[in-house]
């Protein structure tokens, strides 16, 4: 069976101390990796104590340029729809669920679960992301916040979208090594986030195959990457202020240890932290002591005990005390220990052997103190000192002045107390350092609902114990942690708020904005189809930048036999590169500075539509919106044109008597609304005011072409 995992793994004859090296790092590697070898990583397998993985520390500068990668990578991930994320991360879990034997054997050969519980972890894994992914679309979708008034008054519109974060450190532990990632893994990238992953030494191929699998889904390279480092350069990653935020899983101890170097390096980043837990259990004397017992037995031994969400203490009301702990025993006897590889085992061993040396000592601790055993540990024949088979333990005659009662013991170990009152069990629940989860098993639904808002943890079930649903947020309090993971409140956790407030412009509405334009002739003159400006704006004192409309009775602006028109904006166009180099963002706004006049008239000999500098309205901030008709460009004449020679270009979009794009033959292009010349850009910043347009005196407009 070793040979067999071996093989899945990609390793060879681990155990005999042979080279051994990751197959995808082996042919970067100067020499051979030899377990207990310097710069390596070797994991002892819980089984039989021999090597099975040994792995290449990445070096502080490998370290650090994984970072660069992260960062780079993300500038292309985050533009990517979530249409495109939600297909690769679905194609991912699809071949996820195609490995499921091998990810199985791994977790076995790593950790120690035995093996007919293992598959249950890669389907659990599969369903929770699955679930993530369904919730995404809605998760992550921009809010409406308007209020009912404002909407009425059409004046504004307040949004809140989220956005990413940028790079996520992930340090995940080896009891769930799968699962505990879930909760994070694909909700980051979903969000447009960029990942480094450090697994648990114990448990080193679980981000490997991560993200090989996401690799071969399509993910882009360094998105998701797979570090494999000391305590000292997991702390140098931490304080990195390129990392955005760090999601940890493991003990207080490091999660202090984490969140000390989170704000030690520049910069400011969130921090989750799932840490340990001392979860409580009450079995009030209105419940049925058989399926309390044997639901809690469950909770209690499941993994070892060595879950952070394991029950590892009981209160029994005294009424139904007897009845329980005899089910309990019993349950607890029917465990069989012994190698998890062995289809019949129901119980593994611990971690290692320094853990089941601490477990055994919380026990012979409280053995000492008067507690009783009610499983004596010569019943499990595979059950030895100096091993990391540790036989199931129920202690009654406990109370909270013993370690087995108030510190986390993460074994195959649960206390039993006796108790008379809800206030009583309530106070004992409560008296400890952590708050994960607790259970309350009744049959009253009314003092279930009494009762939790009394309980300190982040998820108190009734009727039921160590369980996770994706639908609910996963959360601790006290020394158990802080953020969330899971739910749609787990997106929040990977991302971050931007709201946005937006002011319509005067006369604009929502749906289809009315401008006023004006033709040479009779009819009006259809501009061809293409983005353009919006020149309705409503003007602003404090602001001089905005562009005015022509309003409602200025029959004196338009010239004799000139008709006032009137279109419609359709919504605001899409990003797209015009033939001058102007470019638009998402939004609408304009980016980059368009070639100078030179370009226009050439554009349009070419048959192409050139487009305005954006230097000439760059602090403007005009959004923009598309016309669905069409304009050819028309000669006009003034007096004072008559001497220059004066040429105009209608902006693609507008007629010729409310915008215009004029130029000479040897200078830069000068744009008029309203027949308000805007200086050119050579002479002021690109980023200077545009100059206010005020609502135009009632004068002819061949007088304002004549006057800069």
């Amino acid at each position: 069976m070793t040979a067999q995992i071996s093989s899945l793994l990609g390793l060879d004859k681990a155990a005999s101390g042979d080279a051994v090296a990751s197959p995808s790092t082996a042919a970067d590697q100067p020499h051979a990796l030899t377990a207990g070898g310097p710069g390596v990583q070797t994991t002892i397998s819980p089984i039989d104590g021999q090597p099975v993985v040994i792995r290449q520390l990445l070096s502080d500068s490998d370290v650090a340029a994984s970072v660069g990668k992260s960062v780079e990578a993300g500038k292309a991930w985050r533009l990517t729809s979530l249409e495109e994320r939600k297909a690769t991360a679905n194609k991912f879990l699809d071949l996820v669920e195609a490995r499921q034997d091998a990810l199985a054997l791994e977790i076995t050969e790593q950790m120690g679960r035995p093996i007919k519980f293992a598959h249950l972890e890669i389907a659990g894994f599969v369903s929770r992301s699955r679930y993530m992914i369904s919730i995404a679309d809605e998760a992550l979708a921009e809010v409406d916040v308007t209020g009912e008034q404002e909407r009425k008054e059409g004046k504004f519109k307040k949004s809140i979208r989220r956005e990413r974060l940028g790079v996520i450190f992930i340090i995940s532990a080896w009891n769930f090594p799968y699962l505990i990632q879930s909760n994070t893994l694909l909700p980051a990238l979903l969000a447009g986030n960029t990942l480094l992953l450090k697994p648990s030494p114990q448990t080193p191929t679980s981000s490997e195959q991560m993200s090989a699998l996401l690799l071969e889904a399509g993910l882009p390279k360094d998105v998701c990457q797979t570090l494999h480092l000391t305590l000292d350069q997991m702390d140098s990653v931490v304080r990195d202020p390129r990392v955005a935020s760090v999601a940890f899983t493991g003990s207080v101890e490091n999660g202090r240890r984490v969140g000390r170097n989170a704000t030690a390096g520049e910069g400011f980043k969130s921090v989750g932290l799932e840490l340990g837990g001392k979860d409580p259990a009450y079995v009030r004397k209105d419940a049925d002591p058989v399926f309390a017992a044997t639901e809690l037995a469950d909770g209690a031994f499941f993994n070892s005990g060595q879950s952070c969400c394991s029950v590892e203490r009981i209160y029994v009301h005294e009424s139904i005390y007897d009845a329980f702990i005899i089910q309990l025993a019993k349950e607890a006897g029917d465990l069989k220990l012994g190698d998890p590889r062995e289809k019949e085992t129901s119980l593994g061993p611990v971690i290692s052997i320094p853990s089941a040396a601490a477990i055994r000592k919380q026990i012979a601790e409280a053995l000492s103190q008067g507690a009783r055993t009610l499983i004596p540990e010569e019943v499990q024949a595979k059950a030895a000192e100096g091993t990391t088979y540790v036989a199931p333990q129920v202690l009654v005659d406990v109370n909270h002045t013993m370690a087995i009662m108030t510190e986390e013991t993460f074994g195959p170990v649960v206390g039993v107390m006796k108790v008379k009152t809800d206030e009583e069990a309530v106070a004992l629940m409560n008296d400890s350092r952590y708050g994960l989860t607790a259970s309350i098993w009744t049959n009253d639904a009314d003092a279930f609902n009494d009762l939790v808002s009394e309980v300190d943890a982040g998820t108190v079930f009734m009727n039921r114990c160590d369980f996770l649903a994706p639908e609910l947020a996963w959360t601790g309090v006290k020394d158990s942690g802080r953020g969330i993971s899971l739910s749609k409140y787990g997106y929040d956790q990977l991302t971050r708020a931007k709201t946005g407030r937006p002011l319509k412009q005067s006369g604009v509405e929502a749906s289809s904005s009315k401008f006023y334009t004006t033709s040479p002739r009779s009819e009006l003159v259809t501009p061809p189809q293409g983005d353009i400006l919006a020149p309705s704006c409503r003007p602003s004192a404090a602001n001089s930048k905005l562009i005015t409309h022509l309003p409602n009775g200025r029959k004196g602006v338009l010239r004799s036999g000139q008709r006032r028109s009137v279109q419609r904006l359709s919504a605001p166009a899409r990003l797209r590169r015009s033939p001058t180099g102007l470019r638009r963002s998402p939004a609408g706004r304009l980016l980059r500075p368009a070639p100078t006049a030179k370009c226009v008239p050439a554009a349009r000999s070419a048959g192409l539509q050139p487009r305005l500098p954006a230097a000439t309205v760059r602090s403007a901030a005009i959004p923009a919106a598309k016309l669905p008709t069409a304009a050819t460009p028309t000669g006009l004449r003034t007096k004072s044109e008559e001497a220059r020679r004066w040429r105009w270009h209608g902006l693609p979009g507008l007629s010729s008597g409310n915008v215009r794009l004029l130029s000479r033959r040897r200078s830069l292009p000068r744009l008029y609304v309203l027949g308000r010349r805007i200086k050119p850009p050579h002479t002021r910043s690109i980023s200077s005011d545009i100059p206010s347009l005020a609502t135009p005196k009632e004068h002819d407009i061949d007088e304002r072409l004549d006057h800069d």
